[in-house]
């Protein structure tokens, strides 16, 4: 049996621990300072044991999902890590380098020796290269961002079978409100939002870095896309279109599908 502890700060997180309630063979805990996810649990997380989050140190587990904000995670990560288990951060944190996350989030990162531990969790292509003990041997994943991950997904097998050209790559991208968080803003009010469209943080979003840094890390391939995002008024969700163009080698869509093929899910590595 093993016992997956989750510490998370919002009720966002409900999707985060019915997902993980669908594993068998895994004992579920949440740390959480509030009763309010109670009437959000069915039958299906019935089973859920809640902790305060401040038992967070002493209580016994094998694996940590970190649903909290950056400096929470930068906070809590460095003495988590001497239990000897392994901690999947939902945050920022550990996705990039010190100084882009700093210039990027205006934070400053309090563990940046950490970050070369750190193992960017893109599956299927941070898997690809290490074998099963490779993988168990991992005690602190840092997990993408949503823009991201849809971003190199796509662009990732595309790049690396020279589909298309690393330049003048356009990404246009779409999200529903839930993407910005839950914080009291203006632009966040149901008259803001309902039956509105517009773009946010042009030129400036947080995820550009990351693509480009790991583009790079992944394929050695340097990439500054362009990339702009919407808020549409809907709940969530991502819809993103990207326009790049065809490398010279480039004949047939086949190609598409063939790269894409290519990219397979190592279910069995973890």
């Amino acid at each position: 049996m093993i016992k997956v502890l989750l510490a998370i700060q919002d009720q966002d997180s409900i999707d985060l621990i019915k997902a993980v309630c669908c594993y068998k063979g895994c004992q579920v805990l949440v740390a959480d300072n509030s009763d309010k996810l109670l009437h959000l649990l069915n039958e299906e997380t019935a089973d859920v044991t809640f902790l305060d989050l401040r038992t967070l140190y002493s209580s016994a587990f094998d694996l940590l999902f970190l649903a909290t904000p950056a400096e929470v995670s930068l906070e809590l990560i460095p003495n988590l890590l001497d239990k000897n288990l392994t901690v999947i951060d939902l945050s920022a944190a550990f996705r990039i380098n010190a100084r882009d996350f700093e210039n990027t989030y205006g934070i400053k990162h309090i563990a940046p020796n950490l970050i070369k531990h750190a193992v960017y969790g893109l599956a299927p292509w941070w898997t690809r290269t290490k074998s099963v003990a490779e993988c168990n041997l991992i005690k602190l994943i840092a997990n993408p961002g949503c823009y991201a991950t849809c971003a190199l997904m796509s662009l990732l097998p595309l790049l690396e079978s020279k589909v298309i050209q690393a330049k003048n790559i356009i990404i246009d991208a779409k999200s529903g409100v839930s993407g910005a968080g839950r914080q009291a803003k203006k632009d966040l009010l149901f008259s803001e939002i309902s039956d509105n469209f517009y773009p946010y943080k042009i030129a400036g979003h947080q995820h550009i870095p990351e693509i480009q840094q790991h583009i790079d890390s992944f394929i050695a391939t340097q990439c500054l896309p362009t990339m702009v995002t919407h808020l549409l008024p809907i709940k969530r969700g991502i819809a993103m279109c990207i326009y790049a163009d065809s490398a010279d080698c480039f004949t047939t869509d086949e190609m598409i599908l063939e790269a894409i093929a290519n990219q397979q899910f190592p279910a069995n590595k973890i």
